[in-house]
């Protein structure tokens, strides 16, 4: 492994916080296309480029069985006949026919023995009703007033083919994500490479050939999928800005091309692989790209994805039919199949186990918080009451009733020995096939028959950073903390890490620590954290691709070890500062609490009180000797609720409590104030970060998560209660524009105008001291940086010229006038500060500004305001639950550009291009 930078190097890693999951939490609409757009700007420099088609095979899908120098003597099929000759006119034939011919060619000569080539692009995945086992008398499936839909319908999407098992295989033309193997996406040459995702570039930069024609004259195919249909035709025509205005246009990542139809394709792609990650139980998803006559191997994983160069399979047909071979002969764990999830078929013991449990039963406890009845809910004797809540029942239900989703029997690695649990569709599963791509389920243990919440993340793998399931442990074994998940068991699955990070660095090595090389690449990186913490392009740092014939030699050892991706040490790595891509390791957790999610709350009060509840337990977290902990991931999703017993006196009551979840991200406070980073970067939530971090990125502190708390009360008080705004588009109009919306500021994105400055009671009370707040910083901010005034020099005096006008006074005595005094002196400062000097200082903070901006800075003030308002402010005592449930309108659509880019993205029509430009909202 690779040095790491010595400590104290960097002191944060950089937020990047506008990406797929913000933009599935957007209040308007959400297109497939804008979603695509924004996965491409999420895989932006994360994609690694193999040198040769023998490097990827032989250590991503080693041969069974044989050494390398067999592997490469026994390419392709046994007979010297090239099965792809029928397609020797591919680059002049349409997408239909290269799919055709190529199907007919495997099948021909069975270059994947025991796989079936389908074709998937026909109708999108059938969403009826499960024809599973019923029994008679018992309802298995769910109550038909679930009226919620998908942000975004990924479901629906179709990829071209894909090879399934023989046993698999379909015949209807859908596309059966949970089946696939490996998918396939064509393309047509017709119009040259414009379609292919990538650009592979010879030795010295030079661009491929085959780029005949500008993209903006390419022609609408007429085979071309849906998908792409806002990327022909007139959309389709090159606005002429995106090479020059995209900041990786100059040299940097130009594998990743900047052409918007290459976008466009590289965002299909990247759509496929983030479904198949959803819906099947992955490491790695390996993928074959066909255009034209030529070919690319994709291999994804959660970090990014490694290509190989493009070639002729049509000249050279051996590379790809030794890649077909391997794919037929490997079994799935080396294809990229978790081998610790086991999926289940409707004839094993477990399916008909979970069609069981989905039955409600009338034991099940009514969730709806009341006093309780004498008795009621009552344990007998010390042991505890097992309760199964109405909703927990509701929801497993719901989570096995969509036959489009598979159902798993998944294990958990943890000490003493595995345990196992049984799964269906994820209820909670994050947007984006780069991150952790966080899968909530709920889920049955198979040991206790009961039912648990088990998070399936892949967990950044570095130096410091810890399990979440540790952190919930020694926060669990501390008295008297309420409102945190309680661990039943939790672990790394195996080896399961990811390899594109590796790949980056192995031919990328880093120069020795005292080398010029070394110092130049760090001191450029902590230079970038701060703009590319919320840039448009998280890859400026530094080119993160090795372009062709730039070969790198490793020490054989080292390139020993990293033969293969599972080949790593179970040592946490340090991370390279110049390497922004990310290493996951593939880890599960087991909860006891399922609860439910924010939006279940009945009515203002009880909303105060759950968010209180959250704020509670943040505080005694983070100020508790031996944790103090401060969470940095306060979003609505991490705030739920569970109904739990309280008593008071003689009383007994079924309350709904807020638990504050996910401590993935979590970090220890240090009291020293200094701050070292642990990893390249750390994502956020755009809608609920706090201004400072949107703005200023830097190190979270805990008036960034109490603002956090403000802003969700302050989003779920205006979308879901009834208020005196009249109109509901007015209340999308104000979610947009403060939780949505955002500003271009010299490439950078930054938070949106009216987040700046927005909405009786506590609210009011809260923003005046975070404005007091934003007011002393910047205030202070400006006297740190403002200009030290050091009145310039006179200028050198001069003899007076024989010529000179002896009534020149300023000649006469060597003095300078006044006039190039001033002018000398406005030189001075212009060229001091260039930024500072042309603006005002902002308005100085009176002393009580000062006092109640020190107030927010932890969480006495907060804690004692949510208690007065909960027990005096009669305004949340009578806020009742807006009648229709959300008060954004169904459909409605932001007048804004949803995606921040400089020139134009695919799923980004040419009327928004400006917009984009300049600013999103206000």
């Amino acid at each position: 492994m690779m040095d790491s930078l010595p400590s104290g190097e960097l002191e944060m890693s950089p937020c990047i916080s506008r990406k797929s999951p913000s933009l599935s939490k957007s209040v308007g609409t959400v297109s497939l296309e804008q979603f695509r757009a924004q996965l491409v700007q999420d895989l932006a420099g994360r994609a690694v480029q193999a040198e040769d088609i023998d490097e990827f095979l032989d250590r991503l899908l080693p041969s069974p069985g044989a050494n390398k120098r067999r592997r490469r003597a026994c390419r392709g099929p046994s007979k010297e006949v090239n099965p792809f000759a029928a397609l020797e006119d591919a680059d002049k034939m349409t997408e239909a026919d290269v799919v055709r011919l190529f199907g007919e060619a495997v099948s021909k000569h069975n270059l994947a023995p025991g796989m079936v080539f389908s074709r998937c692009d026909q109708r999108p995945e059938f969403n009826g009703r499960s024809t599973r086992r019923r029994k008679k008398g018992k309802n298995v499936q769910p109550p038909g007033d679930d009226t919620s839909q998908p942000k975004i319908k990924r479901m629906r999407q179709k990829i071209d083919a894909a090879l399934f098992r023989q046993k698999d295989a379909p015949r209807d033309g859908r596309p059966h994500w949970p089946d696939q193997i490996v998918p396939i996406e064509f393309k047509s040459r017709k119009k040259g490479n414009i379609r292919d995702p990538f650009e592979d570039l010879k030795a010295g930069g030079d661009s491929e050939e085959g780029e005949e024609e500008d993209e903006g004259d390419a022609e609408p195919q007429e085979d071309e999928p849906p998908e792409l249909e806002e990327t022909s035709g007139d959309d389709d025509e090159d606005d002429g800005d995106d090479d020059d205005d995209d900041p990786r246009a100059p040299g940097v990542d130009q594998f990743e091309s900047n052409s918007y139809t290459r976008k466009a394709v590289r965002g299909q792609l990247t759509s496929y692989v983030d479904l198949l990650f959803s819906v099947q139980q992955r490491v790695s998803i390996f993928m074959l790209f066909i255009i034209g006559r030529r070919f690319r191997i994709l291999r994804w994983d959660r970090a990014g994805v490694i290509v190989t160069p493009s070639l002729d399979y049509v000249d050279d047909w051996k590379p790809l039919c030794e890649f077909l071979r391997r794919v037929s002969r490997l079994p799935n764990d080396k294809l990229g199949f978790d081998p610790t999830a086991t999926r289940l078929s409707s004839a094993d013991a477990e399916w008909l186990e979970m069609d069981d449990l989905a039955v409600a039963l009338q034991s099940d406890v009514d969730s709806t918080p009341r006093i309780l009845n004498a008795g009621e809910l009552e344990p007998e004797g010390e042991e505890e009451v097992e309760i199964v809540f109405d909703y927990q029942r509701t929801l497993f239900q719901k989570s096995i009733a969509d036959p489009r989703w598979p159902r798993y029997k998944l294990q958990v690695h943890d000490a003493p020995a595995p345990r196992n649990f049984l799964v269906g569709k994820p209820v909670f599963c994050a947007h984006g096939a780069i991150g952790r791509g966080t899968r909530g389920y709920i889920a049955v243990d198979c040991d206790t028959k009961r039912f648990v919440w088990l998070k399936d993340a892949w967990r950044a793998f570095y130096n410091l950073v810890e399990q979440e399931g540790l952190i919930l442990q020694r926060i669990n074994a501390a008295p008297g903390i309420p409102g945190v998940p309680t661990v039943v068991c939790h672990g790394d699955v195996g080896k399961q890490r990811t390899a594109t990070a590796a790949w980056w660095e192995q031919k990328d090595p880093q120069p020795p620590p005292n080398s010029p090389s070394h110092a130049l690449s760090t001191s450029r990186f902590k230079k970038s954290t701060k703009s590319n913490a919320s840039s448009t392009s998280a890859g400026k740092a530094s080119s993160r691709v090795t372009q062709l014939g730039a070969k790198r030699k490793l020490p054989e050892d080292e390139r020993a070890r990293a033969e293969t991706p599972d080949s790593e040490t179970d040592s946490e790595p340090g991370f390279r500062a110049d390497c922004l891509i990310r290493r996951h390791k593939h880890y599960r957790l087991v909860v006891r609490e399922v609860c439910m999610p924010l939006t279940k709350f009945k009515n203002g009060k009880q909303l105060a009180h759950i968010i209180s509840d959250c704020l509670t337990t943040h505080h005694l977290v983070a100020t508790v000797e031996g944790l103090k902990i401060l969470h940095r991931d306060i979003t609505d999703d991490n705030i739920v609720i569970f109904p739990k017993i309280e008593t008071s006196g003689n009383i007994r009551k079924l309350a709904w409590k807020g638990i504050l979840a996910d401590w993935e991200i979590s970090k220890p406070i240090t009291t020293d104030g200094s701050s070292r980073a642990r990893q390249p970067e750390r994502t956020g939530n755009w809608q609920f970060m706090s201004v400072s971090l949107l703005n200023r990125p830097g190190p979270a502190n805990i008036s960034d998560d109490l603002e956090s708390l403000l802003l969700i009360l302050i989003y779920y008080a205006v979308r879901y209660l009834q208020s005196t705004i009249a109109h509901n588009d007015d209340v999308a109009t104000f979610l947009d524009e403060c939780f949505d919306c955002y500003t271009i500021n010299s490439g950078l994105v930054l938070c949106g105008g009216r987040k700046s400055s927005i909405v009786s009671g506590i609210i009011a009370q809260a923003l005046t001291r975070f404005c007091a707040l934003y007011k002393t910083r910047r205030y202070d901010n400006w006297l740190e940086n403002a200009p030290v005034y050091n009145p310039p020099p006179s200028p050198t005096p001069q003899k007076p010229s024989q010529t000179s006008d002896t009534s020149d006074k300023r000649n006469i005595l060597g003095e300078a006038s006044e006039e190039e005094r001033r002018v000398a002196e406005y030189e001075a400062d212009w060229n001091a500060q260039p930024e500072i000097a042309r603006k005002a200082p902002p308005p100085a903070p009176t002393a009580v500004e000062r006092s109640i901006a020190a107030q927010v800075k932890d969480h006495f003030w907060m804690k004692w305001a949510f208690d007065k308002a909960l027990i005096t402010d009669l305004g949340w005592e009578n806020a009742v639950r807006y009648r229709g449930g959300d008060r954004v309108p169904k459909g409605w659509e932001s007048p804004h550009a949803v995606i921040p880019v400089r020139g134009r993205l695919p799923g980004q029509k040419v009327r928004d291009t400006a917009i984009a430009q300049a600013s999103r909202g206000g």
